[in-house]
Formats: structure tokens, sequence, C-alpha cells
């Protein structure tokens, strides 16, 4: 399973569907590459060496991005659905969100990425 706790048992994910602001978060980022690299935590990983390398995360620039949208967290981590099938452990107070692939490329609509948020496990 692509998401474990500290000790390697796999976490069950959830779905956040429906909410707004998790969606205006989706197409801002499909429609904005400088929002979506700020809004993903590890948005220079993009093979799965680096992925493997990896640091712990920077909440920072993902908090900041999801307070945009009016969304408060402290330990936000986003990643993509590549890096979220390579497996991520979480830790304490995290909470992990996978922003989905847009289904279509010329449909950043709020009803499309609330249907991504549907069938994308975590789908912000």
């Amino acid at each position: 399973m692509p998401l474990t706790d500290k000790s390697g048992k796999p976490i069950n994910p959830v779905s956040y569907h429906p909410n707004q602001n998790l969606a205006l978060a989706i197409v801002r980022a499909w429609r904005e590459s400088k929002y979506r690299d700020r809004l993903l935590t590890y948005s220079s990983l993009t093979t799965q060496a680096q992925w493997a390398a990896k640091s712990a995360p920077n909440f920072s620039r993902t908090k900041d991005a999801l307070k945009e949208v009016g969304i408060f967290l402290d330990e936000p981590v986003v990643l993509t659905p590549s890096q979220f099938a390579w497996g991520y452990q979480k830790v304490a107070d995290e909470v992990v969100f996978v922003l989905p692939d847009p289904l279509t490329e010329d449909g950043f609509t709020m009803p499309s990425a609330e249907i991504a948020m549907v069938v994308t496990p975590l789908g912000m």
C-alpha cells in the first residue's frame, strides 16, 4: 500500500470529497504551474530515484498555498499520483493529499476537479 505509518503499517486512503476549497486548489494547480509548484510538497521530485532520496517535508510552501484557498493545516503534504504510488510514510499529525491529474486537457473546472477527487485515493 502506498501510504504507511512510521512502523510501516498500511494506512487506508480516505476521501475528502466534497470540499469546494480543495476543488479550488485542484483547479488552480491545473491552471497555474507556479501555484502547483508551491502546492506540491515535493514538486521537484519527478523520478522514483529522486523520490527514494527525499528529505523530510518542508510544510511552509504547501501550507501557504492551501491558505490561499481557505484551508488551514499545520502539516499538510500534497503529493502527485506518482509520488503516492511510490509510497509515502505518514508521520504523526501530517494530513496527506494527492493532487489528481487532470481528467481532460481542457476540463480545468470545478465539476471535473470534484470528479477527480472521488476517483483519486486521498484526492484533495
